[in-house]
Order: structure tokens, then C-alpha cells, then sequence
């Protein structure tokens, strides 16, 4: 049995399917992360990484993201697909956190 892992990557808008041969990687170091589905809104994820100290939203950088988890049994569970909604409120801290929200590619 392998230990559970977790994998973030980011992509690009268009990239809606869930393709584990390329997407099972970790473009940030994540420290805690909270998934969260309130009734009536759209699902979110906020995760805390260390601090990259690069615009977030520069051009040509991707904005979107897969969070995905593999299973004891080697399974991997796609858990999340959203777009990073703006930057963090302290950029100079070491740890910062990133909100993501689920919206199609087009909203």
C-alpha cells in the first residue's frame, strides 16, 4: 500500500479534464489547504504555500489549478478545479494563502 499524497498543478483555462499522466505533480509547496462547498455557492479552495515573491497574476502565468489526491490504494481522485482569484493580503509574509474558486473556464 502506497501513503496518501496530494498533487496541485497549475494549468491552463482550457485544461478541464483531469489528465493524471501530466497533472500528477506539486507546483507549490502546500502546507494546509481547505476545501470548502457552502450550499447555494460555488466551491472554493484556499491553500497556504511559502511564498514564491513573484507576481501571482503576471501575464503569461497560468491562473488556474487541479488539486487532486491519491488514495491508499493507489487511486487518484481529481477534488478540484478553480481559478486563483486574486492575490494575498500581506505579499511579504513567508507563508501566504491562495483562494481559488470553482467557475467553468468561460464564466
Amino acid at each position: 500500500m502506497s501513503t496518501p499524497q496530494f498533487y496541485f498543478a497549475w494549468v491552463d483555462s482550457d485544461q478541464t479534464t483531469f489528465d493524471p499522466s501530466t497533472m500528477l505533480r506539486m507546483d507549490e509547496d502546500i502546507f494546509s489547504f481547505e476545501r470548502k462547498h457552502d450550499e447555494g455557492q460555488v466551491c472554493t479552495l484556499s491553500i497556504v504555500i511559502k511564498n514564491p515573491r513573484i507576481g501571482l497574476l503576471n501575464a503569461g502565468r497560468k491562473l488556474w489549478a487541479w488539486f487532486a489526491y491519491r488514495k491508499a490504494n493507489g487511486t487518484v481522485v481529481p477534488l478540484f478545479f478553480g481559478v486563483l482569484v486574486g492575490v494575498p493580503s500581506d505579499m511579504f509574509a513567508e507563508l501566504i494563502t491562495l483562494k481559488f474558486n470553482a467557475r467553468p473556464h468561460d464564466y
